[in-house]
């Protein structure tokens, strides 16, 4: 589900001075996508901010230290874009399925435009079902369609401001804590009378 219970104002956007983050544990694909944005970043002289969010071993262009939920939080209030990655961490059916992570609301909920990666053969990541694509978020399944998102960042900037508005716009109408909340009362009470 999108249920998020957060207080939304720790979410509020800022000043938008990082063109491009990432933050996160190391996985399978992660490394040579955030290598990749960072070297098509670097040739337009963006500026990126790739760093580990939790354990893990770092990779080239990250920092060395682990950065705490603060400095998190204030990399996704700053960011124009945020890069997700999401893994296959559960199941559903038997199948293995995509998780829609803490990542993708906070991100959008600070205003930022999301680029997911979402390969083209997996329909189980089902963020469509709560976000338009290229609308309210940016998805990408090649370094191709990434490098084509990192050249909008760089000289269409007014068109990725619009997609991180029109996301927060949805999170905030749709998805934000006080409506999370009235979702989950709503369904006890619901369950409480059955």
């Amino acid at each position: 589900t999108m249920e998020y219970f957060t207080d939304n104002n720790l979410f509020f956007p800022e000043l938008k001075e990082i063109d491009v983050s990432f933050s996160g544990v190391l996985q399978p694909q992660r490394p040579e996508i955030i290598t990749f944005a960072a070297f098509v970043a670097s040739k337009l002289k963006l500026k990126t901010k790739f760093d580990l969010r939790r354990g893990g071993t770092n990779w080239a262009v990250t920092s060395r230290k682990i950065m705490d939920d603060k400095t998190y939080i204030d990399i996704l209030k700053k960011s124009k874009t945020v890069i997700n990655i999401s893994q296959k961490g559960t199941k559903e059916k038997g199948k293995p399925i995509h998780i829609i992570t803490g990542r993708v609301v906070e991100a959008i909920a600070c205003g930022a435009a999301l680029i997911q990666y979402k390969p083209k053969d997996d329909t189980t990541l089902t963020l469509d079902d709560y976000y338009t694509p290229w609308k309210e978020y940016l998805p990408f399944s090649n370094r191709k369609e990434l490098k084509e998102i990192i050249y909008l960042l760089k000289y269409e900037p007014d068109t990725i401001s619009e997609i991180g508005h029109s996301g927060r716009q949805r999170y905030l109408e749709c998805y934000n804590s006080v409506k999370s909340w009235e979702r989950m009362l709503r369904i006890s009470g619901d369950n409480i009378r059955n």
